[in-house]
């Protein structure tokens, strides 16, 4: 069912900005935390890339300077089973960072009968049918 009108770009922008009035911090932290997820989530596969190819194999390390100093990066090449280590402890440190940035709130507890004025059936017509149903 096809509504019988359609709501401009800017009408649309003006209603989520109404619905997002009072948690706009909430939403912007929650719009980093995603951004943040999904950087750690391309990390990983670097991680193991790196330690496969240049400490195991003999690929040169696309990192930079700075990196390969704080890393000891030629102690690491001569002993491949602390870098493996190392690589390890960074996949479960990222993973860590990620659950915590994707599930960093405590969830509350769903209630079994929802609360009468969000119950959609008994709301009135006029908030049933409201154009935000149709973006």
């Amino acid at each position: 069912m096809e509504p019988n009108y359609k709501l401009s770009r800017q009408q649309k922008i003006r209603l989520i900005t109404r619905y997002l009035r009072g948690c706009w911090p909430y939403f912007a932290v929650g719009l980093a935390c995603a951004c943040l997820s999904m950087a750690l989530n391309a990390l990983t596969p670097q991680i193991i890339k790196v330690t496969v190819d240049s400490v195991l194999g003999d690929k040169p390390a696309g990192l930079p300077v700075f990196l390969l100093n704080w890393l000891g990066w030629e102690s690491l090449r001569q002993q491949p089973l602390r870098a493996l280590w190392l690589a390890a402890a960074s996949v479960l440190a990222v993973a860590v960072l990620r659950g915590v940035l994707c599930k960093g709130h405590p969830r509350r507890p769903v209630p079994a009968h929802p609360a009468p004025d969000l119950c959609l059936a008994q709301s009135p017509p006029h908030r049933r049918y409201h154009p935000a149903l149709h973006l």
